[in-house]
């Protein structure tokens, strides 16, 4: 069970060790990057260049531990790389443009805030980042290969959220092969997708391997 750190979520655990590790190893590494920038010791370009190298080697590791074919993982993963950019970007302006700085009652343009409070709600936007990574392992399991043509099967399991949107309800239970939660995902029907009726923020359903 991954415990988000000092943001104080539980995760349901990956049915992979090692991507339950990986996982867990990535929340550890983005809360120190987050920390490093918010004491300034690391430059804004810096910052950005560190974060592309951390998510996009997750995000490509974790495709891989789910069972990825290696030969579809550039057309698979090219929507999330482009859209893990972006986010980089966005994060980057947001705490160098003082966000999650402590502010206090002579700046005027923002409400105050003391640097604890600024910190708990970067943290709560780094737990968004670990949910979309356990999203590109349930990527890895669609792409799956058959072996000895055979086709792996997933149940799909709903998570810990206390509320489940209608889109988690209706594919909870099912049991399909992978190219067939492949065709799903396609048309938006996949854990921590951002076409789900809940937009996949904290999505915690997962995809369990069954044969």
């Amino acid at each position: 069970m991954l415990y988000l750190g000092k943001v104080g979520r539980v995760m349901q655990p990956l049915d992979n060790e090692a991507a339950q590790t990986r996982l867990e190893q990535y929340e550890r590494d983005l809360q120190a990057l987050m920390d490093m920038a918010l004491s300034g010791q690391i430059r804004e370009d810096d910052f950005r260049r560190e974060m592309e190298r951390v998510t996009v080697a997750a995000i490509l590791i974790m495709y891989l531990l789910g069972g990825g074919d290696p030969a579809k993982q550039q057309s698979a993963l090219n929507a999330q790389l482009l859209q893990n950019s972006r986010s980089i970007a966005g994060l980057t302006d947001d705490i160098y443009s003082g966000r999650y700085s402590a502010r206090d009652e002579a700046e005027s343009q923002r409400p105050t805030q003391t640097r604890q409070e600024g910190r708990q709600k970067l943290l709560n936007r780094i737990v968004l980042w670990v949910f979309a990574l356990s999203g590109i392992y349930a990527i890895g399991q669609t792409k799956a290969p058959p072996v000895n043509g055979i086709e792996p099967e997933y149940i799909w399991e709903l998570g810990r959220t206390e509320k489940h949107c209608r889109d988690c309800l209706w594919a909870a239970g099912q049991v399909l092969t992978a190219s067939q939660w492949d065709r799903l995902a396609a048309a938006g029907i996949a854990p921590q997708s951002s076409s789900l009726e809940c937009q996949g923020y904290h999505c915690d359903c997962r995809l369990r391997r069954v044969r």
